[in-house]
């Protein structure tokens, strides 16, 4: 039954799901003793280094003194058992060095000092030691509810790690339940921190790169138990092995192939500045000295032209190059003199190696943006179907049986996976112009159908910028025309046509083009020029798309399907609407007469790993009552800031701007967030919800007609949406799954595996393509528009995945969240030509002259960036 003022549901029926989530059953049952400090002060970023120090004392120099294990990540605290803390004591110090196996001699130099103090003892008013105690009071100093046995139960469970007057001290018990789980696997085996890599290595072809399986396994609080989330995943690790082949597979890309050492000799400067930017802080060891051995593990700084013949003054203040310094001290030759060095320390002088004789360090995580061929690879590598991939994370349960750290704890993982109770909701109707179509495995065709609006007549040009390549443009032109005829769309004959090399012709006057493969600053160029300064939309077409089509064996059906796929993007580009859905109540419900609805997705995208420019902040609304048509307003903000500055101003403007199109106020906003972590939501409560609010209250204390007319304010109802979660759903019977063994689409969990202080569910509402689908993670924040219901905001969400205008299908995220992401990578669109390259190199030449820790400065950027051209207002340009 539908609660009182809620539309009318969907049907559905309940399924059970497989999750890959185990329940934890029994808890620490011994009590750990929290330390909190160390010694020297290494920065919080280098936790990794601290981690290292730590595993290193207590697993090598000094395991007689660790009977068992330290928890410890890295972080600021660590936790000894009660069998360890006697003897840490109150304060102990013990001398370490990574390079030993043993404590150091008394006059080794890098030499850390790693101080072990309990927490509360001695200093200015500390008080007594710090206790996590499971089986009488967790985290003490925190909560004060007793348990009177060492048994999990659901009461005590929600005592202590539920209620919301125990927040601090459930984080706080979480994070040690973490280092309980993740110390062996972290000790044992390279890791990222979250997931360990134990499993089989990918070799890539051509590449500095390999991949490596790992496993992810995090503990998560739900309602009544603790659980454990595991799942598979993949990292690339940089190749171990002579860092001379890597810098040549790095080097090689298009049509420069770099197989032959001598080649490095001609390298210029920007290609150092690329090694340097990959190869920065790697590990590796030299191999010198007859007869050879390996030295110290050392860091890589940056590289130098000719290696071989950097000179430098040596210990007896002679003048020498490296080569000769190999010669004398090391009896070596220095085969490749002139191809670059490495520079292994940069001050107070340069340190230089000879390549040659440098080996890069194995397990070494890759963290830089990845080349397309690189992720091409490892996507392929990292799928995995449904059923190989709930193997796999079975298979990794047996670690929790073989762990010592969880045995000496007295902790236990239950042996098979929470099967959790769901909801499989039927699918919308989709409707064209000539009926509605049902929906089959979440697609559906277009065949015979008419898109539900078109636009007019369509004045419009091509550019073949291929011509050597697209021999017959004719043909995809017919072919583009008669596929637009079958669906409604009246495309005349083209008022422009040309031929233009793109390296010298001028294709910025023209209406449209076609797309040369890999093509991405051409295709910046004529994005901006549509965008920004025209407001002329534009279709781009990849040559390697469509040279096939050429041939007649491979025109049948493929041709079409793909023309097809095309005219949906400029239907909607032109202002036409290519289906609307049917059978959703909730919709129903939000466009019945009186009511305006806005439906709006926002997203703030970053800039890769070591690159300096600001992030791109996105706000996407509709145009129309039923959530079909959108446009989309894009500002700039300072880098890897996720909170958007300026939501307020934002979404004030799309507020006027709907109500314009309905003639009237806005009456309800269903407000999807993507890209927001669990640590953000806070943050997101204060600052965007916030700054909706005075949006609102700024119109309607403002505008004439809202001041004067006594309308209400609009409900809100604020969404976090996440793809970058590790639940993983898999159906729990054989009608509950698709031909590749994923969950129909509509499947949506709510209970069992769910958060217990805030309301979430899990739907999964497409398809899978390939591999194992993944549900997207909806966190409600605020849901004033259906009076809290979620039942209703579930449905409302599944429906909004069936219109995204690019596809013939479910898709992942309702539509509008879909298109703030592609809005936000639009940002480099909104430069004009180099513009950007220019501004970077401005930027680069700051932090040469004054430091990495020069402040970004935004200023330039902004006077560059141009927004959307007015003609393009209420336009889904960014399709």
């Amino acid at each position: 039954m539908n609660p009182t003022g809620s539309p009318q549901y969907m049907n559905a029926r309940d399924v059970q799901v497989i999750t890959n989530v185990f329940e934890v059953t029994r808890l620490p049952n011994v009590r750990y003793w929290l330390y909190d400090a160390f010694n020297p002060d290494i920065e919080k970023k280098s936790w990794r280094k601290r981690a290292d120090l730590v595993r290193h004392l207590q697993y090598k120099a000094y395991a007689h003194d660790f009977p068992v294990p330290f928890l410890f990540d890295g972080g600021a605290v660590g936790f000894a058992h009660e069998r360890l803390q006697n003897g840490l004591g109150a304060l102990r110090t013990f001398r370490v060095r990574l390079r030993d196996n043993g404590p150091p001699d008394a006059n080794a130099k890098s030499v850390y000092e790693v101080i072990f103090r309990k927490a509360g003892a001695g200093g200015a008013g500390a008080g007594g030691p710090i206790i996590i105690n499971p089986t009488q009071a967790i985290l003490s100093i925190v909560f004060n509810e007793a348990v009177e046995t060492d048994r999990v139960l659901y009461s005590d469970l929600n005592n202590l790690v539920v209620k919301n007057e125990a927040f601090n001290g459930r984080i706080s018990l979480i994070n040690f339940l973490q280092l309980v789980i993740r110390q062996d696997s972290n000790n044992l085996h390279p890791n990222n921190g979250k997931a360990y890599f134990a499993a089989e290595t990918k070799e890539i072809a051509g590449s500095f790169l390999e991949f490596k399986r790992g496993i992810f396994h995090s503990v998560r609080p739900a309602i009544h138990r603790m659980t454990v989330v595991v799942d598979t995943v993949v990292a690339p690790f940089l190749r171990p092995g002579p860092l001379i082949e890597s810098a040549l597979a790095f080097l090689s890309k298009g049509d420069r192939n770099m197989n032959n050492i001598r080649t490095l000799e001609r390298v210029d400067n920007s290609d150092l500045v690329a090694l340097k930017r990959v190869f920065k802080g790697t590990f590796i060891r030299e191999k010198k000295g007859n007869p050879l051995r390996e030295g110290n593990r050392r860091k890589i700084q940056g590289f130098i032209f000719t290696g071989g013949l950097y000179q430098f003054e040596n210990d007896e203040g002679t003048m020498i190059t490296v080569a000769e310094h190999y010669r004398r001290v090391h009896a070596m030759t220095v085969r490749y003199p002139r191809i670059p060095g490495v520079v292994l320390r940069e001050k107070p002088t340069l340190e230089v190696v000879p390549m040659e004789y440098c080996y890069v360090e194995p397990n070494q995580i890759y963290r830089k943006t990845l080349r397309e061929n690189d992720t091409r690879a490892m996507v392929e590598f990292s799928t995995l179907l449904p059923k190989d991939k709930l193997k796999r994370i079975h298979d990794a349960r047996a670690y929790y049986q073989n762990s010592e750290t969880l045995r000496h704890a007295g902790m236990e993982v239950a042996p098979t996976t929470i099967t959790a109770q769901g909801r499989l909701f039927s699918p919308p109707q989709i409707v064209f112009r000539n009926g509605p179509i049902s929906i089959n495995d979440g697609k559906w065709n277009v065949l015979n159908k008419k898109l539900f609006r078109t636009v007019g007549k369509c004045e419009w040009g091509l550019i073949n910028l291929e011509p050597m390549r697209i021999r017959s443009p004719s043909l995809h032109i017919r072919e583009l025309q008669s596929n637009a005829r079958n669906l409604g769309i009246p495309l005349e004959d083209p008022i422009h046509f040309s031929k233009i090399n793109p390296q010298t012709g001028d294709v910025l006057q023209d209406l449209d083009r076609f797309m040369v493969e890999e093509a991405a600053s051409l295709k910046a160029a004529i994005k901006h020029w549509g965008d920004a300064l025209k407001g002329i939309p534009t279709q781009c077409v990849r040559e390697d798309k469509i040279s096939k089509f050429e041939n007649p064996n491979n025109r049948q059906g493929a041709s079409s399907q793909y023309w097809n796929n095309v005219l949906l993007k400029i239907n909607s580009r032109m202002g036409g609407e290519n289906s609307r859905i049917a059978g959703s109540g909730t919709i129903e419900h939000l466009a019945k007469k009186g009511k305006v609805t806005m439906f709006v997705g926002s997203d703030v995208s970053h800039p890769g790993p070591g690159v300096r420019k600001p992030s791109v902040a996105s706000l996407v609304y509709n145009q129309d009552q039923l959530g079909i048509k959108y446009t989309a307003i894009t500002r700039l903000q300072d880098p890897r800031v996720e909170v958007m500055v300026d939501l307020e101003d934002m979404f004030r403007g799309a507020v006027l701007d709907l109500m314009g199109i309905a003639h009237g106020p806005v009456t309800d906003i269903i407000f999807y967030r993507d890209g927001v972590s669990e640590g953000e939501y806070d943050d997101i409560i204060k600052h965007e919800i916030g700054a909706i609010e005075r949006a609102i209250d700024t119109v309607w204390s403002t505008h004439d007609k809202l001041k004067n007319g006594g309308f209400k304010k609009p409900n809100l109802s604020f969404i976090v949406v996440g793809k970058r979660h590790h639940t993983l759903l898999f159906p729990g019977s054989p009608h509950l799954s698709d031909q590749k063994g994923n969950c129909k689409a509509g499947v949506v969990v709510d209970r069992d595996i769910n958060q217990p202080l805030i309301t979430d569910f899990y739907l999964q509402s497409h398809a899978g393509l390939i591999g194992t689908s993944r549900s997207s993670h909806y966190i409600v924040l605020k849901n004033d528009v259906f009076s809290n219901d979620t039942r209703a905001l579930q449905e409302v969400s599944y429906a909004l995945c069936h219109v995204y205008a690019k596809a013939t299908r479910s898709v992942s995220m309702p539509a509008p969240v879909y298109y703030a992401d592609l809005a936000c990578g639009r940002g480099t669109f909104h430069y004009a030509p180099s513009v950007e390259e220019n501004l970077r190199a401005q930027d680069s030449e700051s932090i040469s002259s004054g430091g990495s820790n020069v402040p970004f400065d935004i200023r330039p950027w902004l006077e560059a960036f141009k927004a959307r051209h007015s003609h393009l207002k209420g336009n889904m340009y960014f399709l």
